[in-house]
């Protein structure tokens, strides 16, 4: 293993050629390589031709370089032209090269960044940031089946890294992807129905008002309006700097894409 500084003098870990002793790159993609098992090939190939050998071993020993040049050349020239792409399945290419990967990393990158900034814009607009007073139900971290129990809590923080575009409402029946993402701190602890553990700080979600970003009109049949948060008690003033680094910064946020969207291991 060889290191190379780049522009900001920062050691960079790279490899050396066997045949060159050039950084940067190794024998399978050395061009100096290539381009002397060429020269080797066509020298060997205009001897034969010209056959005027003195002993049979001269021709045999040109023979046999022209042969061992010839397989060199077709296997670095082949290489990787046959391996089969873990992603699209295609070949000539890797899992890691795969431009339809980049590019399914890139679009869904866009979309997420934009959903994340129209739904921060949308709790924005109704004060639902830290610090916030809000109305949650509470039965359904007490185990309660009775009518609503509705109790005030403060919102602490609001985590937007995990938010993607499958939970945008898309005005459909069915829709249930609520992302938990807002934590906040009951005023008024309740106990649990099921062993009388005090509940005091909990992860609630938006409602599917916040999360329908493109104003679907709501599924006529749609069973869960009611999930989520009840409403904003006491609005906050506050801004997309609540979203933080690691919900905004693109190349972060394209890494994420990538494990979590594109290529999910």
């Amino acid at each position: 293993m060889a290191y190379i500084t780049d522009e900001n003098g920062n050691y960079k870990r790279t490899v050396t050629c066997g045949h060159c002793y050039e950084k940067g790159h190794n024998k399978a993609s050395c061009k100096e390589l290539r381009q002397t098992l060429r020269d080797r090939i066509a020298k060997n190939k205009a001897a034969l031709e010209k056959d005027a050998w003195t002993y049979d071993w001269e021709k045999e020993s040109a023979q046999s370089r022209l042969q061992a040049a010839s397989r060199q050349l077709y296997k670095l020239e082949g290489k990787g032209k046959t391996r089969k792409c873990g992603y699209c399945s295609d070949t000539g290419h890797t899992r890691r090269t795969c431009q339809e990967r980049k590019d399914h990393v890139e679009t869904h990158t866009d979309k997420t960044l934009r959903f994340r900034r129209e739904l921060c814009d949308r709790f924005i607009s109704r004060g639902l940031g830290p610090g916030a007073l809000v109305e949650v139900d509470t039965r359904e971290w007490t185990n309660d089946r009775g009518p609503e129990r509705m109790a005030l809590a403060v919102v602490t923080s609001i985590d937007f890294s995990e938010i993607q575009e499958r939970h945008k409402y898309d005005g459909g029946q069915w829709f249930s992807n609520f992302p938990r993402n807002i934590k906040i701190s009951l005023v008024k602890p309740v106990k649990s129905s099921w062993n009388d553990n005090v509940i005091e700080h909990i992860t609630d979600f938006p409602n599917v008002d916040l999360l329908n970003v493109d104003d679907h009109e709501v599924h006529a049949e749609y069973s869960r309006r009611d999930r989520g948060l009840k409403g904003v008690a006491s609005p906050v003033v506050c801004g997309r700097d609540m979203m933080g680094f690691k919900a905004t910064d693109k190349k972060t946020v394209e890494k994420w894409v990538l494990n979590n969207i594109v290529d999910p291991k």
